[in-house]
């Protein structure tokens, strides 16, 4: 079974968060189901989601501070390997932090 405390140290290391929680208990079927929210300068209220649920990696996004149910944010489903889930996650901070930089230049 993955261990979500291992998985929320790996991507806690990508970025400054202020809160990081794993929803529910772990299952044998879902063992990560993870919820992230930045605190970086200018990034206020914005979080994502990592899961692992049935042998597949799911990434759940929003660059809008103002979603803040799943099923109104982006995703990127069928990821089959950690490494790769790691790249995404990579990606998705990666926006977040030039979304909020492109809104504090005024684009």
């Amino acid at each position: 079974m993955k261990d979500y405390n291992r998985i929320a140290q790996k991507v806690g290391k990508m970025a400054s968060f202020c809160d990081i929680y794993n929803c529910g208990c772990p299952t044998e079927h879902n063992p990560v189901n993870l919820y992230f929210q930045m605190r970086e300068p200018y990034i206020i209220g914005i979080g994502f989601y990592v899961s692992y649920d049935w042998g597949e990696w799911s990434v759940y996004y929003t660059l809008n501070p103002d979603i803040k149910m799943r099923s109104d944010m982006e995703r990127v489903r069928g990821i089959k390997t950690e490494q790769e889930m790691y790249a995404i996650v990579s990606s998705v901070i990666e926006q977040i932090r030039n979304s909020v930089k492109n809104k504090s230049k005024g684009e």
